[in-house]
């Protein structure tokens, strides 16, 4: 995790030094998970926000497509909130061996580091969509209650694919409104859990 930090710091300081820098953040609206099958009640959706920041590339390293050009590179720091999950859960009473049933649940919560190249697609003058291809390193944590009391909790780092999707506005020079949705997944106790976020922010360049 060290490393990550250490090595996506090292390229967008990198490209600042060179280039154009800026940073933004986002509130966002999230959802972990897909489903509710199989459970008394759930709550997938949560809050959450992301900081991020970046650096445009020389334009000797763009990569031009066409309709669009790779332009940036960005490093951020992602919270996904949290979602919750109530079941029964059957026991046997050790000492008479009876038989009963209890109300469990599960809680998730997940963050990530994540770093990305940018694909920027102009529409008008002053707005353009973004593609947020990368990677996301993402700490998920899977705590789990039996009739209201902590039983246990289980937590996992892992490195995933992430993808985001972006549009931007220039309302002044440097500053812009940005709209985004972001997705990766965790995977806790044999569950793929997709990690979703739709969010609306600023962003400032310096």
């Amino acid at each position: 995790m060290k490393k990550l930090m250490i090595a996506s710091a090292m390229v967008v300081y990198g490209g600042v030094a060179a280039a154009q820098g800026y940073a933004g953040a986002v509130v966002a609206l999230t959802k972990l998970g897909s489903g509710c099958s199989g459970t008394l009640s759930c709550d997938t959706r949560g809050v959450g926000a992301k900081i991020y920041f970046g650096s445009k590339l020389a334009k000797e390293s763009r990569f031009e497509f066409g309709f669009g050009e790779v332009d940036a590179v960005e490093f951020g720091v992602m919270s996904f909130g949290k979602g919750s999950y109530t079941y029964s859960k059957d026991y046997v009473n050790g000492a008479t061996g009876v038989p009963f049933t209890l109300d469990a649940s599960t809680v998730n919560t997940a963050n990530a580091l994540v770093a990305s190249i940018v694909a920027r697609v102009p529409i008008f003058d002053g707005a353009s969509i973004l593609v947020r291809p990368g990677l996301a390193y993402v700490s998920s944590t899977q705590r789990y209650y039996v009739a209201g009391v902590q039983n246990g909790s289980e937590t996992t780092t892992k490195l995933k694919p992430y993808v985001g999707l972006g549009l931007e506005y220039s309302l002044v020079d440097k500053f812009k409104v940005v709209g985004s949705f972001d997705w990766t997944r965790f995977d806790a106790a044999s569950q793929k859990v997709n990690l979703m976020s739709l969010g609306l922010g600023a962003e400032i360049g310096f």
